[in-house]
């Protein structure tokens, strides 16, 4: 009986030592997940302007607990349901314009508001 506890209390000091790291391993996952799925749409977004050779929009709108991100190539300023889109919901928060300072990569590509628009 005595082995028992101690060997339950071992394992329960190994997992409150895992459980962080694991954690923390998940979080990264899912915010390296929300990264990609971004730049899946950005890329979307530049040849399907070059395939239409026109300009198309690129929108996030809030939606619900997350992020609603696709193409407007019709130009009216949503994104409608035959337009590619993409809903991004997890623990990373997708701050509005303004909120946080970033140095963004390219001043041309990255304005003040959450449309960008690729020529």
């Amino acid at each position: 009986m005595v082995e028992l506890a101690v060997s339950l209390t071992v394992l329960l000091i190994l997992t409150a030592i895992a459980i962080p790291s694991l954690m923390r391993s998940f979080r990264t996952y899912q915010l390296n997940d929300a990264a990609a799925r971004l730049s899946d749409m950005l890329k979307f977004t530049r040849f399907e302007a070059v395939r239409l050779n026109k300009q198309v929009k690129f929108l996030m709108q809030t939606s619900g607990t997350g992020w609603l991100v696709g193409t407007d190539s019709n130009g009216n300023g949503t994104i409608d349901a035959t337009d590619k889109q993409q809903l991004i919901a997890s623990f990373a928060t997708l701050l509005p314009s303004g909120v946080a300072r970033v140095q963004p990569p390219s001043p041309r590509l990255w304005g003040r508001s959450s449309h960008h628009e690729v020529r």
